[in-house]
């Protein structure tokens, strides 16, 4: 197959990509809301907070646009369909799970206020340091992949203009506001830079996605900055 055809390949056919992306999320936020939040209605949100559902919509439309586009192969593509469906839906579906993990392990409590991390055992501080890790490795692992696709200067710059904003927003506002990380935005955070053709960014892409879709049905967009 030559450069162009593989280049025609991976333009084409952005309906039914962007189709099954948008489906994907608000499917999801139906099954956290309806079946593991037992909401009398699927598209029901967190109670005040009655617009999630179509916020979610909006915003699924708008990460598809940014990057997911180049991650998720075009169905008319060679194997572009199990492509899809297991290397994004199946990490996808299984993130939608991600506040069974606080069930499964009650000693380790994911949640990331000042106050929580300073009462953390050594074994859950152990926990997130090896997640860091991990973090680290793949940010080191899609940087080569921007290197390779020589756009690396645009992607960590881009990148790192986000993580700046959050620090200098934090940093405004630290004298009567604390910055919590609700894990819907630590999903959100990582998703528009999951933008590469390759299997390991495609799990990647599922798993951010799902819990950015667990946290928003389950606990809706909330605040990133809490009063003391």
């Amino acid at each position: 197959m030559t450069t162009t055809d593989t280049n025609a390949i991976a333009t084409a056919g952005h309906f039914p990509r962007l189709l099954f992306w948008i489906a994907a999320f608000a499917l999801g936020f139906m099954y956290v809301a309806a079946v593991l939040c037992d909401r009398a209605t699927p598209i029901t949100g967190p109670r005040d907070m009655p617009y999630e559902f179509w916020k979610l919509c909006v915003a699924a439309a708008v990460l598809y646009a940014i990057g997911a586009h180049r991650t998720l192969k075009p169905f008319n593509a060679p194997h572009g369909g199990g492509w899809n469906v297991a290397g994004f839906g199946i990490p996808f579906f299984v993130a939608l799970h991600w506040d069974n993990v606080g069930h499964a392990f009650p000693w380790l409590n994911h949640s990331l206020t000042p106050q929580d991390f300073a009462r953390m055992t050594w074994a859950a501080r152990g926990v997130f340091i090896g997640g860091a890790v991990l973090i680290a490795g793949l940010a080191v692992f899609h940087g080569w992949l921007a290197w390779r696709e020589r756009i690396l200067r645009p992607y960590a710059a881009g990148f790192v203009a986000m993580l700046a904003l959050l620090l200098l927003v934090t940093a405004v506002l630290y004298r009567s506001h604390y910055f919590h990380i609700h894990h819907y935005f630590v999903g959100l955070m990582f998703i528009p830079w999951m933008r590469f053709p390759h299997p390991i960014t495609l799990v990647c892409l599922g798993l951010c996605s799902g819990v950015f879709v667990e946290g928003t049905a389950r606990w809706g967009m909330a605040a990133l900055w809490y009063p003391w």
